[in-house]
């Protein structure tokens, strides 16, 4: 499978603004932005449940928690080059992918495996800073831990990329209820605030 990093958003050169200390990245990839928090000069501790990629973050020197974090469980997990996620992403989106992965010239063959699934409540402990780039389960995610970080990152759109996701509406719903602010908003990535931190 070909896993060449992808771009790094803006929002990320933008996060050391909010003083992040501890960030906790759900949806590591192949550890794009660990650069960048070493640069920050935070601490920080990626999450990914594919095996391969979990290993290119360790090679480079990176914290990183093998598991997809949800519902606890074992669950199947579809792998592609960039944007793997427990859903099939919407023919719309998915076309979208093809042609923008043919551009770059990456190849991808989806396949599935099966990931341990924890909840967010059960790592979160010492992170003031959440970072969720979890491809569909965005909400899944949140919704699995107790949400009192300094700062989020999180990917949202305005209509669902996947079959099972949920779109901005809903996903800001529910954390604008839950005490944040939106800080930022960079393509697909936004920033929330705790308010009681602005």
């Amino acid at each position: 499978m070909d896993t060449r990093p992808v771009p790094i958003n803006n929002a990320f050169y933008e996060l050391s603004k909010y003083g992040p200390k501890n960030v906790l990245h759900v949806g590591g990839h192949v550890g794009e932005e660990g650069e960048l928090y070493e640069r920050m000069g935070v601490d920080f501790t990626f999450v990914e449940p594919v095996p391969e990629y979990a290993e290119q973050i360790r090679k480079k020197g990176y914290k990183v928690l093998e598991c997809a974090v949800g519902k606890e469980g074992i669950r199947d997990f579809i792998v592609r080059s960039i944007f793997s996620s427990f859903w099939q992403r919407d023919s719309k989106y998915d076309n979208y992918l093809k042609s923008w992965l043919g551009k770059k010239g990456i190849k991808d063959s989806p396949e599935k495996i099966k990931v341990k699934v924890v909840s967010l409540s059960s790592i979160q402990k010492g992170f003031d800073t959440l970072v969720v780039d979890a491809e569909g389960s965005d909400l899944e995610v949140l919704r699995s831990g107790d949400l009192d970080f300094k700062t989020m990152i999180i990917e949202v759109r305005d209509e669902p990329a996947y079959v099972g996701g949920v779109g901005r509406s809903e996903l800001e719903e529910y954390v604008l209820a839950r005490g944040y602010v939106k800080a930022e908003e960079h393509a697909n990535n936004v920033i929330y605030v705790k308010k009681d931190e602005k």
